[in-house]
């Protein structure tokens, strides 16, 4: 395992809990065809926040789980 993961678990959690705190986290998830976006980052279907909460947090979390390398 990464020497880095346990520290990057930890600030992937202050992202969340901020995301939280601000009442930027959603219950409900951007629609499938928002999420295919071939534009970088989703910047024409979401929002920063939702990118964070639904795309960059998973995928973090399944690098971190599947002790795979970091991008």
């Amino acid at each position: 395992m990464d020497q880095r993961f346990p520290a990057i678990a930890e600030h992937l959690l202050l992202i969340e809990r901020e995301l939280r705190v601000q009442g930027w986290w959603r219950e409900q998830p951007p629609s499938a065809e928002d999420l295919a976006s071939v534009e970088p980052f989703c910047v024409d279907t979401l929002d920063f926040e939702q990118w964070l909460q639904f795309i960059f947090l998973p995928r973090m979390k399944q690098i971190l789980e599947q002790d795979l390398a970091l991008p």
